[in-house]
């Protein structure tokens, strides 16, 4: 619905009077389409042929397509640029693709006039007419038509689809993302895809009644990070086969530093996948224990590397959380949570990976500020040196006691 608001320079048709009793209230009337307005649908689709739909003889079945053509008019005639930016700035907005700034892709744009990728609000968008005469405006899809720069969640929003006369908006806002892990848009926030992709293979042994193998080729497999959703395929109220994840405080945050994350490069099962118990609690004797002998971390650079030790690597870090050292059991609504099994690692002479109580404190000696989070280590340490957790950690009431 279009925006309601009076006219500038229009006088209040309303009364005011001395009391509220004498005063009568007037809102502006809501804006409407006309009765039996009709509904606008477009769609564009990229990079199609002129003979690849079924309605001009192409091979590829498109019976909807092919029913609209029936029912409708099909050009024999149309044309559009070659490209997707210039083509949609024109069918948005009836000007030219140079108009618009669009005389290539927005990925592509450049510091000349009509190609700087930047559509002026001087052209309006035909959604920003149709939304001032009353119409509801929903745009899905793929949009390329907001500048590369300005795509990220820092905005601005200026030119986001909300901003150019769309009430709502769910789809991707470049040129291309992946169907597997796409990066989604509702409105005016990210959102992560509802399904990922490794789901498909827990869901295809379970329908062959394969169970994961323990080894492959000689090889000692890991973990599947995928939840089979068998079980919806007959019953779409099926309970989900979420797992309950075991993690303590900090420790399902990654080293981080300059831009590199340290992972082991062969992780094993975790505690709920062995059958394991997640460990003894951390009793408040133990916890003063672990004070006393001024935790791992401050003695591993004097204990040589045992041999066997498993080498740490730094592999670049990846822009989603949960990649690198992350696992991630999620179920079939799309619910995402941490599983840990990281120990705390050292960057020492020889790199060794070490056995520790919360790993987030050995980022100091790894020369690392910050954990990837934010959380300042530093500053904990420096602040109290009988508990140098005390400002790092949120006590969890049977994990952790002070």
């Amino acid at each position: 619905m279009g925006i309601v608001e009076y006219e500038p320079g229009t006088p209040f048709p309303g009364v005011i009077g001395r009391t509220t009793d004498e005063s009568s209230p007037a809102w502006p009337a809501p804006i409407r389409a006309k009765k039996d307005a009709p509904n606008v649908l477009t769609i564009v689709l990229d990079d199609t042929g002129y003979g690849q739909l079924g309605c001009y003889g192409g091979p590829i079945a498109t019976p909807n397509f092919d029913a609209l053509a029936a029912s409708g008019v099909r050009y024999n005639n149309m044309h559009t640029t070659a490209l997707c930016s210039p083509s949609r700035s024109c069918i948005v907005t009836g000007r030219n693709h140079h108009s618009n700034g669009m005389a290539a892709i927005t990925e592509l744009a450049s510091g000349y006039p009509g190609y700087d990728g930047v559509i002026p609000f001087e052209n309006g968008f035909l959604s920003e007419m149709l939304l001032e005469q009353g119409y509801n405006t929903f745009m899905v899809g793929k949009w390329h038509l907001t500048p590369s720069n300005q795509e990220t969640a820092a905005g601005p929003y200026t030119r986001w689809p909300l901003a150019r006369g769309f009430e709502r908006f769910y789809g991707f806002l470049g040129g291309d993302t992946s169907q597997w892990y796409p990066d989604l848009v509702y409105d005016n926030h990210q959102v992560d895809p509802p399904k990922t992709p490794e789901d498909m293979v827990p869901t295809l042994l379970d329908l062959l009644e394969v169970k994961p193998p323990a080894t492959s080729r000689g090889v000692t497999q890991s973990p599947l990070q995928g939840v089979s959703f068998v079980d919806t395929l007959n019953d779409q109220s099926a309970p989900t086969r979420h797992h309950t994840q075991y993690f303590e405080m900090l420790g399902h945050r990654a080293i981080y530093h300059d831009g590199w994350r340290a992972v082991c490069p062969w992780p094993g099962p975790s505690f709920a996948e062995a059958g394991m118990p997640f460990g003894e609690p951390i009793t408040a004797e133990k916890l003063s224990e672990l004070d006393a002998t001024g935790w791992e971390v401050y003695r591993v650079a004097s204990v040589p590397a045992e041999p066997g030790s498993r080498r740490t690597l730094w592999t670049p870090a990846q822009h989603r959380t949960c990649a690198g050292a992350h696992k991630v059991r999620r179920d079939t609504a799309a619910s995402k949570s941490p599983r840990v099994r990281h120990s705390g690692v050292a960057h020492t002479g020889w790199m060794t990976e070490i056995g520790f109580d919360g790993d987030g404190l050995a980022c100091p000696a790894c020369g690392v500020e910050m954990t990837e989070d934010g959380v300042d280590t530093a500053e904990g340490l420096e602040s109290c040196h009988r508990c140098p957790r005390c400002r790092l950690v949120v006590v969890v009431p049977g994990l952790w006691s002070t």
